[in-house]
């Protein structure tokens, strides 16, 4: 990890880490994690694991939250409160919960929120001395209808990153795709566009329990899709 200049203006400077930085932090929490909680390492995180997580790094979760945005066109999934001296709060939009297919949205959010509290909440005690006084700050996850948001809040672009590497473990996606291409007889990376593609996000969807996009950008990501 190293520092740079925070040009949104929430801190004196950030830190920046590496992907392979972020993979390991995921590996290094979740794995002791699921493995003292349920004897092994699931390969689908369970939801209620994601929520537990949460209740013990955080002073409060609420899953019933009434979350509303100042535009039509969004729809706020999740809000993480951070106060200095004290442990982050939680909320998430009831309505991922409580309908049944948004269950994948609803797993993403809880991941995301973690995201937040694993990377960022030490920040704000690390800074406490530096920050002027101020209400407690806020950061959430949104889906805006329009089409698919270009992230480019750090914090925000740093909890999806963790979001798809906690629900799709680095190690487990690559032996699936490895696993994919000698069924198939294809070699990796496959096309994303490409029936071989659509097929082997699909796999992904079903083993992970996570939206079709969520599968085809963690693909994307760890190279195993192009295109």
């Amino acid at each position: 990890m190293i520092w740079k200049p925070d040009y949104t203006g929430r801190f004196p400077r950030r830190p920046h880490w590496e992907i392979d930085e972020l993979e390991s932090r995921c590996e290094e929490v979740m794995t002791p994690f699921l493995e003292a909680r349920y004897g092994q390492a699931p390969v689908r995180v369970p939801t209620d694991a994601l929520t537990v997580l949460i209740e013990r790094d955080a002073e409060e979760l609420d899953l019933d939250a009434e979350l509303s945005a100042p535009a039509a066109a969004e729809e706020i999934h999740g809000v993480t409160w951070f106060f200095s001296g004290a442990k982050p709060r939680v909320q998430i939009n009831r309505k991922l919960r409580r309908e049944f297919r948004r269950a994948n949205r609803y797993r993403t959010t809880l991941a995301h929120e973690y995201g937040h509290i694993l990377l960022h909440a030490w920040l704000y005690e690390r800074f406490s001395r530096e920050l002027p006084e101020r209400e407690p700050q806020r950061c959430y996850s949104r889906t805006v209808q329009a089409g698919i948001d270009r992230i480019n809040d750090w914090m925000e672009w740093q909890a999806g990153y963790i979001s798809g590497a906690l629900l799709m473990p680095q190690g487990r996606v690559e032996l699936a795709a490895r696993a994919f291409g000698k069924e198939r007889g294809v070699a990796l990376p496959v096309h994303s566009e490409s029936a071989d593609g659509g097929a082997m996000v699909e796999r992904l969807t079903r083993l992970f329990d996570v939206s079709r996009e969520a599968a085809r950008v963690r693909l994307l990501k760890l190279g195993q899709l192009a295109g």
